[in-house]
């Protein structure tokens, strides 16, 4: 089996999946690309350490070969339409 961080709606599943007391806000909105909310925030950096600590914190689930296929299929699918 192989492991899979959960792409899609990452957004989302990323601030619910890590309770608010363990993910700092600015680390999650560094990682998530979105930008400052204050000229205070563009001060300093988010070190790497902390941002690899928050990913490694989210939940992954295992999947056998036939989910991850169907699950492909289904991404597909959708953005046909």
């Amino acid at each position: 089996m192989r492991t899979y961080l959960a792409k899609r709606g990452s957004t989302y599943y990323f601030r619910r999946a890590i309770p608010i007391e363990l993910l700092p806000e600015r680390v999650a909105d560094v990682i998530q690309g979105h930008k400052p909310k204050s000229v205070g925030q563009t001060y300093g950096t988010v070190p790497l350490r902390a941002m690899s600590d928050a990913i490694s914190r989210v939940p992954r689930f295992e999947l056998d070969q036939a989910s991850v296929k169907a699950l492909h299929s289904d991404i597909r699918d959708r953005t046909r339409r």
